[in-house]
C-alpha cells in the first residue's frame, strides 16, 4: 500500500482544530486478494507493479498543469512567509510587508501570484485570507518539509 498522510494540530490561539490531509492508495487486486485472505502480509518492499498501480490510483484526475502551477506559487520563500502569516489568520498589506520585510511594489506582485493560484483571496480592501485550497497548499508544503528533512 503507497500512503501519504500530512497533519498538523493547532492547540492554541486562534486556530485550535486539526488539519489533515491524506493520501492512500492500494493497488484493486491488492484489495480483492486483502479481502478475500489471498494476500499475506510480506517483508521487504512492494513490487514495481503495486508501486506502478499505487500510484495510478493516487494521481487519478490530477492534471499535471495544475500541479506544476500550484507548485509555482509555492516556490517563492516570501510567497511562503504570506501563506504562514495568513496561516495565523487574516492579515493587512502593512503586516505582511513587515512579515516578510517587502516594500509595496514587490509585496503586491507575490500577493497577486498567490491570488491567480487560488491560495489567497481579499477578505475586504487590504485584509488578505488563505483559501479553503491555501490552507490545504500551505499545511502540505509544511508537513512535506518536515518529511524530507
Amino acid at each position: 500500500m503507497l500512503a501519504v498522510e500530512l497533519s498538523t494540530q493547532v492547540a492554541a490561539g486562534p486556530l485550535k482544530d486539526k488539519r489533515h490531509v491524506a493520501l492512500v492508495a492500494k493497488p484493486k487486486k491488492a484489495r480483492r486478494a486483502q479481502k478475500t485472505g489471498l494476500l499475506k502480509a510480506k517483508a521487504g518492499f512492494p513490487s514495481v507493479a503495486e508501486l506502478e498501480a499505487a500510484a495510478t490510483t493516487v494521481s487519478r484526475g490530477v492534471r499535471a498543469e495544475s500541479v506544476a502551477g500550484l507548485l509555482d506559487a509555492l516556490a517563492h520563500p516570501q510567497r511562503v512567509q504570506i501563506l504562514v502569516k495568513l496561516l495565523g489568520g487574516e492579515a493587512t498589506h502593512r503586516s505582511l510587508s513587515k512579515a516578510t520585510g517587502l516594500k509595496a511594489g514587490p509585496l503586491y506582485h507575490h500577493l497577486r501570484e498567490l491570488r491567480m493560484a487560488g491560495l489567497i483571496g481579499p477578505k475586504v480592501r487590504d485584509l488578505y485570507v488563505l483559501t479553503a485550497r491555501g490552507d490545504r497548499a500551505i499545511l502540505a508544503a509544511l508537513a512535506m518539509e518536515r518529511l524530507c528533512r
